[in-house]
């Protein structure tokens, strides 16, 4: 596969909440490795309160963090449900390492924010 003209964005949410894991080392390995390959690769942060333009982003990296921190990054994303259900349903891969947001609706850590990301992703706001 020729990489000469292939670049990346990756979109790194939240990390100012959810970086409980060295998710910034998630980050960093995945740049090493497009640069090996001859990949250009951009990294975006959204902090809280950013507005996120998934349209421009081939990767989204949503860390782990405490149940506190998972919380409010699950309200951020109600917020932004329908653009988020659509980048996860469509061209964007995704990357959840283990205790993102109730790793993303599986675990019952929090039984409020697991009902709040369900209904994000099977219900968006009209």
């Amino acid at each position: 596969m020729d990489t000469k003209d292939m670049k990346i964005t990756i979109g790194h949410l939240y990390p100012d909440l959810l970086n409980l894991y060295g998710d910034r080392g998630n980050i960093a390995c995945m740049m090493q490795r497009c640069i090996w390959r001859g990949i250009e690769a951009e990294t975006i942060e959204f902090n809280t309160g950013d507005v996120i333009d998934f349209s421009k982003l081939d990767i989204v990296l949503l860390g782990g963090g405490s149940d506190r921190e998972q919380a409010i990054v699950c309200h951020n994303l109600l917020e932004i449900q329908s653009q988020f259900k659509e980048y996860v349903e469509g061209k964007g891969y995704k990357v959840f390492p283990m205790s993102a947001p109730i790793s993303i609706g599986v675990k019952e850590i929090l039984a409020e924010a697991a009902d709040q990301l369900q209904q994000l992703l099977l219900n968006p706001k009209e």
